[in-house]
């Protein structure tokens, strides 16, 4: 099921449908890997969508797969009405579509060409993608960093001249110069301190606004994707199991998962987040199911779950829109793949 995240029936930016991606696990027969399976959503133009779950749940691999880093299995990715899974991953960076769909990677230092000065960084994708070449090339470079605030002074300066945050904003920079439309954030600043990650995170929003972006925010952090993002995706070994407006689905989750994910939201007083699903719905125990060839049939959540009963053992569940959640009237549904939940607000 897809939900179109979009305002007054406007067509999508992004639409994602049966998203499929696996890799090879050895062994004889055969064994697969399974990252990314049959994920559906859609996104407006503008809009940030948080996408959220535990290491290993798939989050990065799609993310790599919007970004055309990677090719899907199965699946279609129509970027505003445009396939872009006709494009193989290796050909991606020749597209026409490629300046207006751009990444900001997990550690800016790592991503960063270490022979390359800041501004060199940035002038790389406006020559390559815009075409851009001389004083032009330079100008735009110039104002791209200075719109994320690098001070003039650190232009030159290669990356291992420059603190953590200023190499995010670089890799910020790099990311907007071309005029991008979608922007896909992988835990943009998950490698830097609490005080930085505050103003990197202010200056991504306020660039989202500015510059109109569509926003794809990946993070294991569900304080900053609930500050960031209207709507979020909750995946769990490839899976979405939850999806909705931030607000509904943090405050009133309908899936297990998601109920003890935000129980253990930190709180400044020491206590954990009282989500509105009862105690039992907020425990998890038990090891995760091995993503390597799951049963199809199964709820991959099951061997955590404190509700699992026969059913979860016998038939996937699907997204089912959820009766009662408080939302505004032209919010996305709030959807959760879970028996319990089925209609019922969980």
């Amino acid at each position: 099921m897809t939900i179109a995240i979009t305002s007054q029936g406007a067509p999508p930016l992004l639409a994602v449908t049966g998203l499929v991606k696996t890799f090879s696990a050895g062994g004889r027969p055969p064994q697969r890997l399974h990252a990314v399976d049959g994920v559906d959503f859609t996104l407006a133009r503008g809009q940030a969508l948080g996408l959220v779950g535990e290491s290993g749940c798939g989050k990065s691999t799609l993310a790599a797969i919007l970004a055309r880093l990677t090719d899907p299995d199965r699946g279609r990715i129509l970027f505003d009405g445009v396939d872009l899974t006709a494009v193989p991953a290796r050909r991606a960076a020749h597209a026409p579509w490629r300046r207006r769909i751009q990444m900001v990677f997990q550690d800016a230092g790592d991503s960063l060409d270490p022979r390359l000065t800041a501004i060199e960084a940035v002038a790389r994708p406006l020559a390559r993608l815009n075409g851009l070449r001389g004083a032009a090339l330079t100008r735009a470079a110039a104002e791209a960093l200075d719109r994320v605030h690098l001070p003039a002074a650190l232009f030159g300066r290669l990356p291992h001249q420059l603190s953590g945050g200023q190499l995010a904003r670089v890799g910020l920079a790099r990311a907007i110069a071309p005029g991008p439309e979608l922007l896909i954030l992988d835990e943009p600043t998950s490698a830097l301190d609490v005080s930085i990650q505050a103003v990197i995170l202010r200056l991504i929003d306020d660039l989202r606004r500015e510059l109109g972006l569509a926003c794809l925010f990946v993070s294991h952090d569900l304080n900053v994707v609930r500050m960031m993002c209207g709507e979020v995706l909750v995946m769990y070994l490839g899976r979405v199991v939850e999806q909705g407006p931030a607000d509904a689905v943090f405050d009133h989750p309908a899936h297990p998962y998601t109920a003890g994910l935000a129980a253990a939201i930190p709180r400044l007083d020491g206590l954990r987040h009282e989500s509105a699903a009862p105690a039992a719905r907020r425990r998890m125990t038990g090891e995760p199911m091995s993503p390597i060839d799951p049963d199809p049939d199964r709820c991959r959540f099951d061997p955590r779950c404190p509700l699992a009963f026969d059913l979860c053992r016998q038939r996937m569940p699907v997204l089912t829109p959820q009766a009662g959640t408080p939302a505004a009237p032209d919010a996305p549904p709030h959807l959760a793949a879970c028996h319990l939940a089925g209609g019922t607000g969980g």
